[in-house]
């Protein structure tokens, strides 16, 4: 049992599998009523993406969820952050047609150049995947207070020009599969804990510098909880465990 700290905020892009998306719908944040998600007129086309739309928050004002919605996908992608306040619950589903099972999840720098941030802060966030794609990208996450729940893995890390960052003060991490922070691609992700509880369950792995090439580096502050079925400093890359 290991303590971490906690720092949250997120940068993120949707990763997506074999299923038809029935949008791909842009925040636009036009309302001018402080960034809500929940309202129309903050969306391309006037529409809240739903269970079948992916969401695509860029370069535009703050988001801000403070209620419940579960869009399909979810992109973050440059400098407009989505913030997870008190009282809201986002929860990026996955969904089958029968055929096909399309697992819900959020990509943090989703293209080159992009910056994103995901900010949770006592709301509740509920996602297969958290991930870092192939881009020159900066991706943070902030997680100050609140639940965020992976239930599958976070790839973190994946580009050797890029820059990922999860930064928790406070809050609660599940994370049901792997936990690879400095994932591939010669990538570099970085986990501090500053308070909070990190819980890697069950099955899968946490490592650090998974693949060779790679850095991880994790710093645990006093006060943290880190619970983890095993923890791999320099899998096949480099990893760095500091407490």
């Amino acid at each position: 049992m290991k303590t971490l700290p906690k720092v949250f905020w997120v940068v993120a892009t949707i990763a997506t599998f074999p299923m038809v998306v029935n949008a791909d719908i842009a925040w636009t944040g036009g309302a001018d009523d402080g960034g809500n998600v929940l309202t129309p007129g903050n969306w391309d086309g006037g529409t809240v993406p739903g269970a079948s739309d992916r969401a695509q928050i860029g370069d535009a004002p703050e988001a801000v969820l403070s209620g419940s919605w579960a869009p399909q996908y979810l992109d973050i992608g440059t400098t407009g952050p989505l913030t997870v306040g008190s009282g809201g619950e986002l929860s990026v589903t996955t969904v089958s047609d029968g055929a096909t099972v399309a697992y819900g999840s959020v990509r943090m720098g989703a293209a080159a150049g992009a910056a994103g941030v995901l900010n949770i802060d006592g709301g509740t966030m509920t996602v297969y995947s958290l991930n870092t794609p192939n881009y020159a990208a900066t991706s943070t996450v902030n997680m100050v207070s609140g639940t965020l729940n992976a239930t599958g893995w976070v790839d973190w890390g994946r580009n050797a020009n890029g820059l990922a960052t999860i930064n928790q003060s406070g809050g609660t991490v599940n994370v049901g599969y792997n936990l690879w922070i400095g994932r591939d691609n010669s990538g570099t992700g970085i986990y501090n804990m500053s308070g909070g509880t990190l819980n890697q369950h069950t099955t899968g792995s946490f490592a650090l510098g998974y693949k060779a090439g790679t850095t991880g580096r994790f710093s645990m502050g006093g006060g943290c909880s880190v619970s983890a079925v095993l923890i791999e400093v320099g899998s096949t890359g480099h990893g760095e465990f500091t407490q």
